[in-house]
């Protein structure tokens, strides 16, 4: 990934302004007219379930996925909301994001659709 760190660890309510503020600055979330309402309402569900995932570079949020698991869901789970910072675009850090929903999904049996 080059000359910079990231650490990815499960988010917390003290992530969710950060994480509503790269969802607003993001397409598809801006196309689709998400407000910050929206934004707090995805997030809060996804850390209620446990599967909200944060990449952090240099103690700032950088990126972020909202993964869905429904036990029963035959195919497993599917990414709900994924985006990073415009400033670390390019650097596959979307790659590194879907890296841990993806093995949590496939160690409870299940398959990934991002």
């Amino acid at each position: 990934m080059g000359s910079w760190d990231i650490l990815l660890r499960p988010a917390g309510t003290e992530d969710l302004e950060e994480i509503c503020t790269i969802m607003l600055d993001t397409d598809p979330y801006t196309r689709l007219g998400y407000t910050e309402d929206t934004c707090l309402d995805t997030a809060i569900s996804a850390l209620e379930e446990g599967w909200a995932w944060v990449a952090v570079s240099s103690g700032k949020i950088v990126g972020f996925v909202l993964f869905r698991v429904f036990d029963g869901f035959p195919l497993g789970g599917y990414v709900r909301a994924i985006a990073v910072d415009k400033a670390y675009r390019g650097r596959g850090l979307v790659a590194s994001c879907l890296g841990s929903p993806r093995r949590r999904s496939l160690g409870i049996g299940g398959t990934c659709f991002s």
